[in-house]
């Protein structure tokens, strides 16, 4: 991952949301859900998903 998206991930945690976010960055998709439950609250669950 390159430094510039580490950036926008950071900046995007950083804002809390109650809705789930995707972001497509090339081949890699990012999901992210608000955390709650077993993630602890006002943590972030965070799925990357390649493209195969």
């Amino acid at each position: 991952m390159s430094t510039s998206s580490n950036l926008v991930l950071v900046n995007i945690l950083l804002v809390p949301s109650p809705l789930p976010i995707m972001l497509e960055l090339g081949p890699m998709t990012l999901f992210l859900a608000p955390g709650g439950g077993k993630d602890g609250a006002g943590r972030w669950k965070v799925e990357v998903w390649t493209a195969s």
